[in-house]
C-alpha cells in the first residue's frame, strides 16, 4: 500500500486506493461475521425476511444454474 520495498512501522505515504480497498474489505468481512454492526440498523428491514425457503430454492436451483451456465 505504500510503494516501499521495506516495511516500516509508520510509512510516510500510503496509496489511497489500496488503503481504501483493504479498509472496506475488512469492514465487509467484519459485517458478515457480526464482529461489526451498524447501530440502529435493526430499525430497518430484517435480512432474514428476504431469504427464500429451502423448498423455493430447490424449485429454482436448476433454472438458475442453467442461466449462469453451471452444471450441477
Amino acid at each position: 500500500m505504500t510503494e516501499q520495498n521495506k516495511r516500516t512501522l509508520c510509512p510516510d505515504k500510503v496509496l489511497r486506493r489500496h488503503f481504501e480497498m483493504a479498509f472496506f474489505s475488512q469492514i465487509l468481512c467484519d459485517l458478515k461475521s457480526a464482529d461489526l454492526y451498524v447501530e440502529g440498523s435493526d430499525q430497518y428491514s430484517d435480512y432474514r425476511e428476504e431469504l427464500i425457503s429451502w423448498e423455493e430454492y430447490a424449485q429454482q436451483v436448476n433454472s438458475n444454474l442453467g442461466f449462469i451456465r453451471i452444471r450441477q
